[in-house]
């Protein structure tokens, strides 16, 4: 290869006579299997037939968040407006398809009827390094599930009117307390 170069170039070769268009087509290539692999999920909610926020790849919907030109809330509170007229509909959290809710009435069957098929979210918290996080907005899975089923019991019409009750009652107290202290002071 050494003594004739020109030769050694042209084995090198694999589609074309010239090592640059080779190079060039394996680029174009590569680059379009990236893209390719960076928006094939953005028709999920295209083919079931549900409204979405068009996404751009590699952000999906999130690009102003990534910029730093909105906060998670500002950049939700958007796709939200976006859907509008719509019961539900999706969006893209980088590739991953995500359902948003607009509908009160669809919110609480998820949340009340429907709770054992919508139990696993997002957001990952580990209870050791963050226990105030542990929430039930925040758990997944069997942890969800047992909490789910700690905290039911203890949330009925009944327990909540007489936590009301006592939640006044103590409110008033509360005022009370404040009004005849601030007395003393002056």
């Amino acid at each position: 290869c050494r003594d004739n170069f020109k030769h050694c170039t042209d084995r090198m070769t694999i589609i074309s006579d010239s090592l640059i268009y080779d190079l060039i087509i394996a680029t174009v290539f590569l680059l379009g299997c990236i893209y390719y692999l960076l928006t094939a999920q953005f028709d999920y909610w295209k083919n079931r037939g549900v409204a979405f926020v068009k996404p751009i790849p590699l952000f999906g919907n999130l690009k102003d968040q990534f910029t730093k030109k909105k906060n998670q809330g500002e950049v939700y509170d958007d796709i939200y407006f976006k859907l509008k007229g719509n019961r539900f509909g999706g969006f893209f959290e980088l590739w991953e398809p995500v359902l948003m809710i607009r509908d009160p009435a669809l919110v609480e069957a998820v949340l009340i009827k429907d709770f054992r098929h919508f139990y696993d979210h997002p957001f990952k918290v580990d209870p050791k390094i963050d226990p105030i996080s542990a929430s039930l907005f925040n758990l997944t899975g069997a942890d969800w599930k047992i909490t789910r089923n700690k905290l039911t019991p203890t949330f009925t019409t009944g327990k909540l009117k007489t936590m009301c009750e006592q939640i006044f009652n103590s409110g008033g107290k509360m005022i009370e307390h404040i009004a005849e202290e601030s007395k003393k002071d002056k």
